[in-house]
């Protein structure tokens, strides 16, 4: 990430810099003119230098094949407009997030990236804007957001940045350590008003799993040992997801769920995935197209809008990314999302240095939509923070230092 020419930095930059991460936080409420503020400040950092650019994103090629594939899905595509539309504007993310990431001096990204959230956090605090939830009739907070999951991510994600920012800046850089107490403190504020018990628990997990791993990856301990406790912990966590997948099959789930008070359901979710795995059946290889399945008059849509008790025509997803990237991809985009999370893992265990911040709130990142990817899809999706993130992540995983192994 540091291989090259950084612009310098100035007030115009800043500035773009900065309306580059607001066009994508505040994007659910600014509209149409956050697309194109992203566009601007995007494109105008990527055509600085257009050879620099080419040689970046050469680089960073891999991140661009979902992005491609989503393109190419409108030839097969019912609504074939909307997969190539959507298609091209998550390319287009993909591209101004990754030239920005490189060329852009880390301190600058974060700092605008902390400010930009300090707005969005003490903006949700200060509304009362709320969404209804119509299958279970909760009021939630969803503040400056369009609902109760996107405040739920971006407040867990402000968390996130809040620790990196006021721990692991440089004790020099006495701004930045501000910056990100203040907005650690607004975050926790968001959370407290929202009443997320869901969102509390998958940030302290995911930050409990970030230092458990940088922990880890510290210690001096044999190349044997290590290699037989990474089968042991993958070993774990493959017997987790399939325990996972298992239970929800059998009618004990319901019967646990049911005495500590919750929704078996996971609030529908468990309908909406069989809804998904009907439309895998029937296209399994190539897959739907690219965000056509949630649109008006589509059959499986209607029927999940109406079981949710939501308007035709609102924003969703199968509350699941491998279900939801299959349904839409098929299984040709799933295997590409697959093996790209097996490659993102596989550069994460090559990092052991964690004084750069970027790595550090990458492996925040990593950990928190992973855990998410079960429940959420929202990844690879346009003019978002969250593949802004996804790159941010592969880039700094891919920037490693080698370790000193002791093999006796």
């Amino acid at each position: 990430m540091n291989d090259y020419k950084l612009l310098r930095t100035d007030v115009i930059l800043i500035f773009v810099v900065f309306s580059f991460f607001f066009s994508l936080v505040f994007n659910s409420t600014i509209g149409s003119l956050a697309a194109l503020m992203f566009i601007v400040c995007g494109g105008s950092i990527l055509i600085n230098n257009i050879s620099e650019s080419y040689r970046i994103l050469l680089r960073y090629r891999a991140l661009l094949i979902i992005p491609c594939l989503a393109i190419v899905s409108s030839f097969w595509s019912d609504t074939s407009m909307i997969a190539f539309r959507g298609g091209v504007q998550l390319l287009l993310t993909t591209v101004f997030s990754i030239v920005l990431i490189c060329r852009v001096d880390k301190n600058l990204l974060l700092n605008c990236l902390v400010f930009t959230f300090i707005i969005a956090m003490g903006a949700s605090l200060a509304s009362n804007r709320v969404a209804l939830n119509g299958m279970t009739g909760e009021i939630s907070l969803i503040g400056i957001f369009s609902s109760k999951n996107y405040l739920a991510i971006h407040t867990a994600i402000g968390v996130g940045v809040g620790v990196v920012m006021y721990f692991y800046s440089e004790k020099t850089n006495r701004l930045s350590r501000i910056l990100g107490g203040i907005l650690l403190f607004l975050a926790v504020l968001v959370l407290l008003k929202a009443k997320s018990f869901g969102t509390t628990l998958s940030v302290s997990m995911s930050l409990f799993l970030m230092y458990l791993f940088m922990w880890y990856q510290t210690k001096n301990i044999t190349f044997y040992l290590r290699l037989n406790v990474n089968f042991f912990m993958v070993a774990i966590l493959i017997s987790i997801i399939g325990i996972a997948i298992y239970s929800l099959t059998q009618s004990f789930f319901d019967e646990f769920m049911y005495d500590i008070g919750k929704d078996p359901t996971l609030t529908g979710r468990t309908y909406i995935w069989q809804r998904g795995l009907d439309l895998i059946s029937e296209n399994p290889i190539l897959g739907s197209g690219y965000q056509s399945v949630f649109v008006i008059n589509n059959m499986v849509a209607e029927d999940i809008w109406e079981y949710a008790k939501v308007e035709s025509g609102s924003g969703f997803n199968f509350h699941n990314m491998f279900i939801n990237i299959w349904v839409e991809l098929g299984f040709v985009g799933f295997f590409i999302y697959v093996v790209g999370l097996i490659l993102l893992i596989k550069k994460l265990y090559k990092n052991y240095d964690f004084t750069n911040p970027l790595l550090v709130l990458s492996i925040f990142v990593f950990f928190f939509f992973f855990t998410q990817s079960f429940l959420e899809a929202v990844l690879l999706r346009q003019f978002t923070l969250a593949q802004f993130l996804i790159c941010l992540a592969w880039i700094s995983f891919s920037s490693v230092s080698r370790r000193i192994v002791n093999v006796a």
